[in-house]
């Protein structure tokens, strides 16, 4: 399996170059000062998913609590950390099949299985006022969630966020806005974990090693909405996973144009469309060769205060 590691040099070669011949006025004084003066963050969901299955299974009733606490230092030289705790606890019995870490196959499947895990951790690096380039660039080197758009509209790259376990990735990412009404999103990701859980026996659902360089580029310069390319090629490891692996690795070329246009003060149209095609890549010896099209059309209505 090939690994490629460019982006990483990039991004060593660029972080130690600009600390070590630039000078310039940090947020933080001090090492101690980046550490204190964080932000905590604490999310408490609870879920309940009752799912009426017509086949010999019995009905599944999953009952669970998703549970994150996470802390974001302030910067310093540049640099920030953060880390993120998910756990998520079954309330009450659990009378539901998780996806095969609890066993209980005769139940029908809601895939949000108890566990703690480590859902975030990445050191940062960027915005900085005074350094044309870092100005507008942010760059993640960790674990890391990775979405280019607001739920629910995650499509190829994205958290899964309907489940307790959210999805996350392994890897390094850039974003820029250097450019008038754009933004400019580069990753290597190396390793995604999945919703099954990190303790899932069985084979190919837990965590997948990759080598998955994801481009998403996205335009908000027209009146009429945003304008959006991308492209995402995903090699899966075939040794270190299930045999199906062998059939996963994909290329991904796709575009979307969405936004909203007013028809009076009161009443907008939504509209928004998107195009896409997938094929084998890599190892993969399957002939994919897949289009995917989306069309909507919508109106919002804006209702008065009393």
């Amino acid at each position: 399996m090939r690994r490629f590691h460019f982006l990483k040099k990039l991004i060593i070669a660029l972080i130690f170059t600009t600390v070590g011949f630039c000078n310039y006025t940090f947020a933080a004084d001090s090492f101690i000062e980046a550490l204190t003066t964080g932000k905590f963050d604490l999310l408490l969901n609870y879920r309940f998913e009752h799912v009426d299955d017509p086949t010999t299974l019995k009905d599944a009733y999953a009952s669970t609590l998703r549970t994150v606490i996470g802390y974001e230092t302030g910067h310093f030289y540049g640099f920030g950390v953060n880390f993120e705790l998910e756990d998520v606890s079954v309330i009450g019995n659990e009378l539901f099949n998780d996806g095969g870490a609890n066993g209980k196959t005769r139940y029908a499947v809601v895939v949000d299985p108890d566990g703690t895990e480590i859902n975030q951790a990445y050191l940062s690096f960027g915005k900085l006022e005074n350094i044309t380039f870092f100005k507008n660039t942010e760059i993640k080197a960790g674990r890391q969630l990775i979405t280019y758009r607001k739920a629910p509209f995650h499509r190829f790259i994205g958290s899964v966020v309907w489940r307790q376990n959210w999805q996350t990735f392994d890897g390094y990412t850039l974003s820029n806005q250097s450019l008038p009404d754009t933004n400019l999103h580069f990753g290597y990701i190396y390793n995604v974990n999945r919703i099954f859980g990190e303790d899932n026996p069985i084979s190919g659902l837990h965590d997948k090693s990759v080598d998955g360089y994801l481009f998403n580029v996205q335009y908000d310069g027209f009146s009429l909405g945003r304008l959006e390319g991308y492209s995402y090629l995903l090699d899966f490891d075939t040794t270190s996973t299930s045999p199906s692996a062998f059939f996963q690795s994909t290329q991904t070329f796709g575009g979307r144009f969405n936004g909203k246009y007013e028809l009076n003060p009161k009443i907008d149209l939504l509209y928004a469309v998107e195009a896409a095609h997938q094929s084998d890549y890599a190892q993969n010896s399957n002939d994919i060769d897949s289009n995917y099209y989306l069309g909507e059309l919508g109106i919002t209505y804006s209702i008065k205060h009393i």
